[in-house]
């Protein structure tokens, strides 16, 4: 099992030296894109299999049973469950296909933008001002160097992470303020059970008072 998710991260890390090579450099933007998906995707299936749970705990005797509470204390992380199984089995393919759909759309850009400067150039003897424009851009890309530093990475690694982790809290803040809510309810059950319980040893002392009162 170890060995099957390393080699399907293996398998995700080798899709940016194939987006380098079919000219697409947006590759973390790709990754993110994925990661999303990814995470929509386990949204809707978890939703999915809440549903089926409901359903199951409806038409069975499994209702209060711990193997039905641990099924829905583990509901929580079935989105980011979910969504790692889908990351591992198709995050790899579709940033793939996004390459190539990349790589499609940039080519017909290219060709594009190829024959209006061919034509802007036969007609006014001068480049177009997009390709002023873009020439302007690249030369500030590179000077200033278009690739991520590590502290960058680390900033957007970061941010992910607490993405992620609010996320989560966002998704359990309702079973936890009813979890919340029902211990209350509870504490408040026990504290009005207790003060109507009676003391025997206080009932027995009242009866020899009283006792005590009728023969005197």
């Amino acid at each position: 099992m170890i060995d099957f998710i390393l080699n399907r991260l293996r398998k995700i890390k080798e899709t940016k030296k194939f987006a380098i090579q079919h000219n697409v450099h947006n590759w973390y933007n790709l990754l993110l894109h994925g990661v999303i998906l990814m995470l929509f995707g386990g949204l809707l299936i978890s939703l999915g299999s809440i549903i089926l749970l409901d359903d199951l705990e409806s038409n069975s005797n499994l209702k209060g049973t711990v193997l039905m509470n641990l099924l829905w204390g583990s509901a929580t992380g079935f989105p980011f469950l979910f969504a790692f199984i889908l990351a591992l089995i198709f995050l790899p393919k579709i940033i793939m296909l996004e390459v190539l759909l990349f790589e499609r759309i940039n080519r017909y850009m290219f060709d594009q933008w190829q024959k209006l400067d061919m034509w802007y150039f036969r007609k006014y003897r001068k480049h177009s001002p997009l390709t002023d424009g873009y020439s302007k851009i690249v030369s500030k890309a590179s000077k200033y160097g278009s690739k991520l530093t590590r502290k960058q990475k680390k900033i957007i690694a970061i941010g992910l992470a607490i993405l992620l982790v609010g996320v989560q809290l966002v998704w359990r803040l309702p079973a936890i303020i009813e979890d919340i809510t029902v211990i209350q309810e509870t504490t408040e059950i026990e504290k009005n059970d207790e003060s109507k319980v009676i003391n025997p040893i206080e009932e027995e002392r009242e009866l020899e008072i009283i006792i005590q009162e009728g023969e005197k």
